[in-house]
């Protein structure tokens, strides 16, 4: 599975704007703490397009990840991972599609962390927390780039989406790993 997620990783992080048009980085502070930063065309520089990334500033000297992804014509579109920003590890939340900013395709949410009863059940588990971290930018390919740690990822649910509606048999986990049930949706 960590192949997998390495490999989503590299798409997004690889992928290359396939236009005529020119970009132009932008950045937005949604908040004191909220950073966004994302690429617009030159020519209407209202129309997102390529790689956005959100960083949230968790303490004085450091900025956790929120979400990595791409637009298209201003539509969150193709991979996007989001991360449980607010706690100290930055894990992945989650992995999933968009088009035209709607969830589409197979999309996997994990568990945050592991308590101290599960680090007891699974204690080769207990140091090798899923995070992620914000290491720059590739101005040159209009790219953001991080460093993503899968190991000790712990599924809490997956499925398909199909406009923006979960559809289907999902597949529901408890923290030990264990199958919980199936739902269809």
């Amino acid at each position: 599975m960590q192949s997998r997620f390495k490999l989503l990783v590299l798409l997004i992080l690889n992928t290359s704007i396939m236009m005529a048009q020119q970009l132009q980085k932008k950045v937005n502070y949604t908040n004191q703490r909220m950073k966004e930063e994302f690429y617009v065309l030159k020519n209407n520089k209202e129309i997102r397009q390529g790689q956005f990334i959100s960083t949230f500033k968790h303490s004085i000297y450091r900025r956790q990840l929120v979400e990595l992804g791409q637009f298209q014509n201003n539509y969150k579109h193709g991979s996007w991972l989001s991360f449980y920003y607010l706690h100290s590890r930055n894990p992945l939340k989650s992995v999933g599609s968009f088009q035209k900013n709607r969830r589409f395709g197979y999309w996997i949410y994990f568990y945050p962390y592991l308590n101290d009863t599960l680090s007891k059940i699974l204690p080769d588990q207990s140091e090798t927390l899923k995070k992620a971290k914000y290491v720059g930018e590739d101005i040159l390919n209009h790219s953001f780039n991080i460093e993503l740690d899968t190991s000790g990822v712990i599924t809490m649910c997956k499925g398909e989406y199909e406009n923006d509606k979960k559809v289907g048999v999902w597949e529901y986990y408890s923290p030990s790993r264990r199958k919980v049930h199936d739902y269809n949706h």
